[in-house]
């Protein structure tokens, strides 16, 4: 029997709050892992020169399969890629690892994604072994230590500065490896690959990725050694996953411990779900409201009834996060508990004496202590570092019976519940919101369920809004997302390569993750070639006059384009929308005839650009049968009102085709659809409401229509009020065309023009898939890397002929964390020599703040100027780039939402009083002047380049006086 087929768990799809009965059945576990080796051609292992009987490390408990499949390669001293899911002990194999580099007397770093997570590991390595260090760039602990913890960004920085620490080590341990997804970070990760030693080994750590086998061929193929790939889906505890909708009456049980998705169950949960709640617009953010809180509150007041707890609650803002936790607290879910609150409180004050006296007295702190002795933590981005590790200590210890938490807690030390809550399914992700991916919901729920305590985890989501069976499936039972390539250029990446003798920007292309999955593309895209080109030769090759006549036609739209972006600019056609007035309304894919204005307004549509949207409501004729139909003015400019396959639309009947099949209603229509405003206008009746009064006013248009030939007089450039010269230009030049095509209208049908048009864009991919197969070959970021190049001897720090690095540039190698052109141009140009050390603080805050912010803020008058100036100095390097052909966006990003904070903390202002000045929550503040702190001693050592001592005193007094209070208490990891 294969797996999905297994028969389903006897017990009800629903559990109503009165039930309280076990739902568990004894779980048939069967382990399952996959062994693959990447072997390179011709390889001949090492000769051992010693051989160990005995394991390097031994463990209290029998590993399992894919645990012993592991430690074997690590044996044969051969890299391995360990893919498995949260929470299924892969950690093992990192520790053998290091235990075996031990013995051998070698050295081994183990990197990890995030520092919070380094100081962590650093706290548990240390329990296992004597000689540990940890290097995040915040912190240094016995940097000779044989074993170093430190973040993948750090490795990078001493492999490019050449640090004897990396020529000697033996063992690179990769933690959480598949944040090579990350598109701003995973970079990172292949240049650290990249550059390591030939004769290094690797341990890979990753979450399940389907295409495992593909990074090991990548290791194989840069390195020239084996590289084994031990995978397994296998869950140690496995997972029912229940489906809570908003206002049901309780959970449905939509894939069982076997994985079977169960339809029924999950079309219940759809029909109990508020009608209210459906819906919820893509595009914009929900907040939850009174009824979901309840709701969040009836499912924790259940886990607690049937003994499910601890759990887990993800949300997926802090916002979010601190709303459900203030409607637990308030509803005093969880039972007061004397030794518990003593081990709180214990714990909490051990924790906060770490901290200044005079920083302890502050809300955030004040406001978590009761939460914590009532059993209910909080965890998210925005809490004071000491705090978020009070949190995870507390849980650990089983102090903690609801956690409200982020995303970023499925991340890390293996800190698992017996449930897991998801309080939705919808996201933002930096562009737009979307629902969770397969990959992000493994992540989440992978903290479900304890090893050894649980005989199942339980999975339950909120749904806030109508989803299908198949993107509910694509979630729960979705593969997670392949390992796809970030990697992209950085002026850091190629100043460090080209000063360095054995290395350049070419040969970190070439051997990266991009180029090699780029490559095995080829064959791929060759055989599509051959495709394109057999469809294209069965085309018919459109003779001389229709493709003269289409070139005409081609040139008169784009025209047409232009001046339609004019004379539809609401200044100008605002004024004639008038009611009554009849206009023509159409888009690039569907012609909906004209219509009449019946009135027109300012909506409220989010927009990228932020410009006014305006829609206009038109009686138009519509097929008979479609009319009820909601119609909506869709979110994009260009693009126009509605797309027919939308079955929640009405359907057009343009106007020439108006007969009994045909109804008039009103419609809105987004302003950029009015294509041609007529001179015609209509005295319409005052209730339009009565389908009579539709009717016959549409009757009424009819005959006008047919009175002009179906092309009604529209208003003339004079009568919209427009006398630029260009734009004449634009419409003389139009009628010009318009006399050429009437020439051959006769001889040349649409039939041809359509053939003609398939053509010519099946030409056009056959040309552009030539120039795809051509730069894959060549090598990809060529062009990118000319361009970045160029900047860089624009700005001078780089030689432009021999491409030598000069003292400009060679002074900003070691500058990571803002853009390398600006903090070699803000150095050179003396900008920051008549600063304070408020002034230099804040501003650094305002390139390093990450989250978004409000750009509202009033600036102090001392820092006007300055920030003026940087702006100029972004502004000239932006001009630079764009004219290089090098993307702009994000190159440069100014964020004003700490400026105040940074500048009176540099002042000798307290945490509380700063904290005032800020919409940010405090954590993100304390992350902010911790990461302007190592901007500092970036630009301190380019200072040092530069043979500046002023800069690097004045930098180093910025660091002293930053450096302080709650902002730096060391964690309590170390």
């Amino acid at each position: 029997m294969q797996k999905d087929e297994q028969p389903p768990a006897k017990q009800p799809a629903e559990i109503t709050l009165d039930q309280t009965e076990s739902v568990y059945e004894k779980p048939v576990i069967a382990t399952n892992c996959v062994h693959e080796a990447v072997i390179p051609p011709g390889w001949v292992p090492p000769a051992q020169t010693q051989t160990n009987t005995e394991p390097a490390k031994t463990f209290p408990f029998k590993l399992d399969e894919f645990q012993e499949a592991a430690v074997r390669c690590v044996d044969k001293g051969e890299s391995v890629l360990v893919s498995a899911h949260t929470s299924a002990g892969k950690t093992v194999v990192a520790l053998y690892a290091i235990a075996t580099a031990l013995r051998a007397n070698q050295k081994v770093i183990y990197t990890s994604p995030i520092k919070a997570l380094s100081n962590q590991k650093y706290r548990e390595l240390s329990e296992h072994f004597d000689s540990v260090g940890l290097m995040t760039g915040d912190v240094t602990l016995n940097e000779t230590a044989k074993c170093l913890v430190m973040t993948t960004e750090i490795l990078r920085n001493m492999l490019y500065k050449g640090s004897e620490v990396t020529r000697e080590v033996a063992w690179v341990i990769f933690d959480e490896i598949h944040y090579m997804r990350d598109y701003e970070r995973g970079v990172v990760w292949e240049e650290t690959i990249i550059s390591l030693p030939k004769n290094c080994r690797f341990v890979f750590l990753s979450a399940t990725i389907p295409n495992a086998k593909e990074f090991a061929e990548w290791i194989c193929s840069i390195h020239n050694q084996p590289c084994h790939v031990v995978s397994t889906d296998y869950r140690p505890v496995p997972l029912q996953h229940y489906l809570f909708p908003v206002g049901g009456k309780g959970l449905h049980l939509v894939v069982d411990e076997h994985g079977v998705f169960r339809e029924n169950s999950f079309s219940q949960a759809m029909q109990t779900m508020k009608t209210s709640n459906a819906q919820q617009g893509s595009g914009t953010t929900r907040k939850m409201n009174t009824s979901e809180k309840e709701d969040i509150y009836k499912i924790i007041k259940l886990v607690m009834s049937l003994n499910f707890n601890p759990c887990i609650v993800f949300c997926f803002s802090k916002k979010e996060v601190e709303n459900i936790a203030t409607t637990l607290g308030k509803k005093g879910i969880i039972a007061d508990n004397e030794d518990r609150m003593k081990a709180v409180n214990s714990i909490f004050d051990r924790a906060i004496s770490t901290i200044p006296e005079a920083d302890r007295n502050i809300p955030q702190i004040n406001n978590l202590r009761p939460f914590l002795v009532r059993g209910i933590g909080v965890h998210h981005s925005g809490l004071i570092p000491v705090l978020k590790e009070i949190v995870e200590l507390l849980f650990q210890e089983g102090l903690i019976e609801v956690l409200v938490a982020t995303e970023t807690f499925a991340m890390g030390l293996n800190m698992p519940a017996k449930t897991v809550i998801f309080s939705g399914i919808r996201k933002f992700d930096g562009k737009e919101y979307r629902y969770i991916n397969g990959g992000e919901y493994i992540q989440m729920s992978g903290r479900a369920g304890r090893r050894g305590l649980d005989e199942r985890g339980i999975v339950i989501v909120v749904g806030d809004e109508r989803i299908s069976s198949k993107e509910m499936q694509d979630m729960m039972k979705g593969s997670s997302d392949p390992l796809l390539s970030q990697f992209h250029l950085s002026f850091n990446m190629i100043l460090n390569t080209l000063r360095i003798e054995a290395a350049s920007p070419s040969f970190i292309i070439s051997h990266s993750f991009l180029q090699f999955q780029t490559t095995k593309k080829i064959p791929q895209l060759e055989n599509e070639l051959l495709e394109l080109e057999k469809t294209h030769s069965a085309l018919p090759q459109p003779s001389r006059a229709v493709d003269r006549f289409h070139n005409i036609l081609c040139v008169h739209n784009s025209l047409a384009k232009s001046l339609h972006k004019v004379t539809n600019a609401p200044i100008t056609s605002l004024p004639f929308l008038q009611t009554g007035r009849v206009v023509r309304i159409a888009s690039d894919a569907q012609e909906w005839g004209y219509g009449i204005v019946v009135s027109f307004m300012k909506r409220n549509i989010r927009r990228s650009d932020d410009e006014p949207s305006y829609v206009v409501d038109c009686l138009v004729a519509v097929q008979k049968g479609t009319e009820n139909s909601t119609p909506r003015p869709v979110p994009s400019v260009a693009s126009w009102t509605y797309t027919p396959i939308t079955p929640a639309c009405p359907l057009p009947a343009p106007t020439k085709n108006v007969n009994k099949h045909t109804v008039f209603i009103v419609v809105p229509v987004k302003l950029a659809a009015i294509r041609v405003i007529t001179s015609i206008r209509f005295q319409l009746p005052p209730d339009l409401n009565p389908e009579t009064a539709r009717q016959a006013v549409g009757e009424s248009l009819l005959k006008v229509n047919e009175t002009f030939n179906g092309v009604l007089p529209e208003l003339s450039l004079e009568d919209l009020g427009i006398d630029d010269e260009e734009v004449k230009g634009i419409r003389m030049r139009m009628e010009t065309l318009e006399k050429e095509l009437k020439k051959d209208t006769e001889s040349i049908t649409m039939k041809d023009i359509v053939k003609c048009e398939e053509w010519k864009k099946g030409k056009a991919e056959i040309e552009t898939q030539k120039s795809l197969i051509e730069d894959m070959k060549e090598g990809i970021l060529k062009r990118e890397l000319n361009g970045m190049i160029e900047i860089l001897s624009r700005f001078a720090m780089l030689e432009p002929i021999e491409k030598v690095v000069t003292a400009k540039g060679q002074t900003v190698c070691a500058v990571n964390s803002i853009n390398e052109v600006l903090a070699a141009q803000l150095l050179y140009t003396g900008y920051f020599s008549n600063l304070t050390e408020p002034q230099i603080v804040a501003i650094l805050s305002v390139l390093l703040v990450q989250e978004r912010g409000d750009d509202m803020v009033e600036v102090r008058k001392d820092l006007v100027e300055p920030i003026k100036v940087l702006q100029e100095e972004a502004r000239k390097i932006i001009e630079v780039a764009k004219h290089c052909g090098i993307e702009t966006e994000n190159m440069i990003g100014v964020n004003l939402s700490v400026l105040e904070a940074a500048y009176l903390w540099t002042q000798g202002a307290d945490f509380k009083t700063i904290c005032q000045t800020s919409e940010a929550f405090e954590g993100s503040i304390i992350r902010v002047l911790r990461r302007v702190d190592e901007l500092l001693m970036e630009l301190s050592e380019a200072a040092q380049v530069m043979g500046s001592e002023a800069m690097i005193k004045k930098f180093a007094s910025c660091s002293q006086k930053i450096k302080r209070g709650i902002v730096f208490v060391a964690s309590l990891y170390i």
